[in-house]
């Protein structure tokens, strides 16, 4: 059986990477909880791990998550209720089920003054002002939302069907209402990054990249955090804010010993949202603001991009057809920074670019 309109997923333990660093053993079992499992095998956990970097490094399959890092680094998993059981689709937020994936992105290209010139610089000081604000309004996309599942509710509760029909649905608004006006739960992320460490004039993989990439990453964590506390005083905090099982969130242990203001404001006065940052995808976002996507660099500046064919599309150029049958066109696209780069500079030669 072959995949081709899905991708794998592989969720990892603590006890797996520790086999792995030890060259150990590892027991597959399932059900993997189970005290009792129906199936177990015991095999090299580092053998396997080389064959899923192999696969991964050949075919970008699987994707990979480290089970219980995210749990552990969680602000949310440990509140009762909220202990994150899977992820929404594309994976940037972990969550328990009934609750929502609410995203606004960030464009940190945008932030650079003078992009793509020997004086480009990245404008920290607009850019925390924006993050807080953002912040504020992905507080206020929870209650937009909670007023949209309100009326969902409400007319459901007025249709004619009986109960039995539609306990379910019943059911299921009712806890999407409940996890979001307990939680309120953001994913307040950005995109561009790529083109904004280019548009700084450094290459995407050097430790000079990586530090500036750092220094923007804390002053989104102070913007976001300021501004969830700030809401907390002004609005409440979310509802079971708790400073005891706080402490127990590894994330809440990095804000301790490195953002220690933060921290400190925090057990105070609590914060809005029960989590509050991610790192999405942000392709079909990205497209439309014409920027790279995510945290991903640039992997051609000039490529080939495909777009399903309807069937019933008789117009359509169809320049490959995949094993499945399904046609495609095609579409010679050049990145949008790329014409920046070309114009602040005066240069043609997109390899001369950062």
């Amino acid at each position: 059986t072959k995949v081709t309109g899905a991708n794998v997923s592989v969720r990892l333990s603590d006890e797996f990477m520790n086999a792995v660093l030890k060259d150990g053993d590892f027991t597959l079992r399932w059900p993997i909880d189970s005290e009792n499992p129906s199936y177990k095998r015991v095999i090299k956990a580092k053998k396997l791990w080389e064959t899923i970097i192999k696969c991964a490094h050949n075919t970008a399959e699987p994707g990979l998550i480290f089970w219980d890092r995210q749990h552990y680094y969680s602000t949310s998993s440990f509140y009762p209720g909220f202990k994150n059981t899977s992820t929404n689709p594309c994976s940037e937020i972990a969550m328990q089920g009934g609750d929502s994936c609410r995203l606004i992105a960030v464009n940190l290209y945008s932030f650079v003054k003078k992009p793509f010139t020997p004086q480009a610089e990245f404008d920290f000081e607009e850019f925390y002002k924006k993050v807080y604000e953002t912040q504020h309004l992905m507080d206020n996309l929870v209650d937009l939302e909670l007023e949209a599942v309100d009326r969902i509710f409400n007319k459901i509760l007025s249709d004619k069907e009986p109960n039995y029909i539609k306990q379910v649905e019943i059911d299921t608004w009712k806890l999407l209402f409940k996890n979001g006006k307990t939680g309120r739960r953001t994913g307040l992320g950005f995109t561009a990054l790529a083109d904004t460490i280019a548009a700084l004039g450094l290459k995407f993989d050097t430790d000079e990249a990586i530090q500036v990439i750092d220094s923007i990453m804390r002053k989104k964590l102070e913007g976001e955090f300021d501004s969830s506390i700030d809401m907390a005083i002004t609005r409440g905090a979310f509802k079971i804010f708790d400073p005891e099982i706080e402490v127990q969130s590894e994330f809440v242990q990095m804000l301790k010993a490195e953002f220690p203001d933060v921290y400190k404001r925090m057990m105070a006065f609590g914060r809005r949202n029960i989590s509050i940052s991610t790192v999405a995808p942000t392709g079909s976002l990205s497209m439309l603001a014409q920027t790279s996507s995510g945290i991903e660099p640039v992997y051609l500046l000039s490529y080939k991009r495909r777009r399903k064919v309807n069937p019933s599309d008789k117009n359509a150029k169809v320049a490959y057809v995949d094993a499945t049958g399904d046609s495609f066109e095609e579409f010679e696209v050049y990145h949008p920074k790329v014409k920046t780069w070309m114009n602040a500079t005066g240069l043609t030669d997109i390899s001369l670019s950062p």
